[in-house]
């Protein structure tokens, strides 16, 4: 008996030699390919060239800022004229004694209604303010 306990323990001894050593080959293998590249790496470094030339990429983005830059100064005078027309807006109509939004609100849509004729546009705001904002408005005139 202790003959096959012997042959057994033997066999799982060599079987747990050859994982470790298959470990280690393949380690070896691992950090001999790495090894490899790092020297071709660094043998062809003074081959290797640059894609793009410095120089013409500065040129190429100094171009992009210079043309986004255009672009930005055209949003800002556009804002600038928005804001100006808002500013003017609420400057008339705060002249009219509108102070409130549902006043301003009310108060273009009943010039609204005075140049197309009609009084659903003002019925139509009421009800949408009201449900809105829970306000009840009276009619300024």
């Amino acid at each position: 008996m202790s003959n096959l306990k012997e042959r057994k323990k033997k066999a799982r001894e060599r079987a747990v030699k050859g994982k470790i050593l298959r470990r280690r080959a393949a380690a070896r293998k691992k950090r001999k390919y790495e090894a490899e590249i790092e020297r071709d790496v660094v043998k062809n470094r003074e081959k290797i060239v640059p894609i793009i030339n410095p120089d013409k990429e500065d040129a190429r983005k100094h171009k992009m800022l210079e043309k986004n830059m255009e672009m930005l100064k055209v949003l800002e005078e556009e804002y600038k004229k928005e804001q100006e027309k808002r500013n003017k807006l609420n400057k008339d109509l705060e002249d009219k004694g509108c102070f409130t939004m549902e006043e301003k609100i009310k108060h273009i849509g009943n010039e609204a209604t005075k140049e197309a004729g009609d009084n659903t546009l003002i019925e139509k705001t009421e009800k949408t303010l009201r449900r809105l904002h829970g306000v009840d408005l009276d009619p300024i005139e």
